[in-house]
């Protein structure tokens, strides 16, 4: 990778880590107090999120995709990393290797129905897609579908976490020189 394309990557982590808190202050009121949340599928909407964000406006190239490549590789392994410190064992090097292409799988079969909302529906109407994708992860987060006024909520939520993460990265970048 080069060295601009390192300077890219930094945004994108600040970028996930937003959503991530962001997402968390959105479910951390009393109509979700009972509900449990599957936590990786947080961490794989925000980096769909900080991912169609960074790319956002920006013309498709080579570099552009080793980026995301390496942003997607070391926040999986971040994932996986995180779920080997809570086992109360130690782990063999087999078992990890088992950990991390499942959540690899995981995360890649998310993302390709994330991205296949965002494909399908950006062109058309914006606001449908979003209710399309808050739909889509509030099936997996939570398990089942929520109420109506919570999907309102949450689709006008997204759309501005997008743009504000879009924003959010045009100034790490500037400030880091990208």
């Amino acid at each position: 990778m080069t060295t601009s394309s390192e300077h890219i990557f930094q945004p994108l982590i600040a970028g996930h880590d937003f959503i991530s808190s962001r997402l968390l202050y959105f479910f951390d009121n009393d109509d979700f107090a009972d509900t449990e949340f599957a936590v990786n599928e947080f961490d794989v909407f925000a980096l769909f999120i900080a991912t169609m964000a960074f790319l956002d406006n920006r013309s498709p190239t080579e570099d552009l995709g080793v980026v995301v490549e390496d942003f997607h590789a070391t926040m999986i392994d971040a994932i996986v990393q995180r779920i080997l410190a809570a086992q109360p064992e130690e782990v063999t090097a087999e078992r990890e290797k088992a950990l991390a292409s499942m959540i690899k799988r995981i995360f890649e079969e998310r993302f390709r129905h994330y991205f296949h909302i965002y494909k399908t529906d950006s062109g058309e109407d914006v606001q449908h897609m979003y209710t399309r994708l808050a739909d889509a992860f509030l099936e997996k987060a939570i398990n089942e579908p929520g109420p109506p006024e919570t999907l309102s909520r949450f689709t006008s939520f997204i759309g501005e976490v997008f743009k504000e993460t879009v924003v959010l990265l045009e100034k790490t970048e500037s400030l880091a020189g990208c």
